[in-house]
């Protein structure tokens, strides 16, 4: 996702989606943090794992508002691990505790210390795997493809859907 604008510093909600994840298994399930807020110009969803949202209804996120809009996530990149958060752009955000806490836990998960939230796997990620399995040979891996395919749509859409619970099993 690209920086694309962001309104007035302002306070907002952030709804804990992935409630497993190192930087978020100690949030409230919605946390209320004043800070500026960005808009970006695509939503990552799909290529990340989200781990928190944006409530827009309880700010104005002016010109750019998303409405799905994410506000950290993580993914694996290129053999290595990537996690993100778009807070953080007040100095007096350092000295809250659960910031802290959050940028810690994504610290720690990036460079490998801790783990968790299923290791911010996306859909993306399996769905290649899946791929490559269905594209070698033989019967057997041919089955496998298939089965993991199935649970992979039936959990993509159960996310699409926002029961994200059935994504994360």
């Amino acid at each position: 996702a690209y920086f694309r604008n962001h309104p007035a510093q302002q306070t907002a909600v952030n709804h804990v989606e992935d409630p497993t994840h190192p930087s978020t298994e100690f949030l409230p399930t919605e946390w209320a943090r004043f800070d500026e807020w960005y808009n970006f110009t695509n939503n990552p969803r799909g290529v990340v794992r989200v781990l928190l949202t944006l409530d827009e209804t309880s700010y104005n996120p002016g010109f750019g508002a998303m409405g799905d809009h994410p506000i950290a996530w993580c993914h694996n990149y290129d053999g290595g691990r990537s996690w993100y958060t778009a807070g953080g752009h007040r100095d007096d955000n350092f000295s809250e505790p659960l910031f802290l806490q959050h940028i810690l836990g994504g610290i720690e998960w990036t460079a490998g210390i801790t783990s968790g939230g299923g290791d911010c796997v996306t859909f993306y990620e399996v769905g290649n795997l899946v791929a490559e399995i269905g594209a070698s040979s033989g019967v057997l891996n041919t089955v496998a493809a298939n089965n993991i395919d199935k649970h992979l749509e039936l959990a993509e859409a159960a996310a699409d859907d926002g029961d994200r619970a059935p994504a994360l099993e």
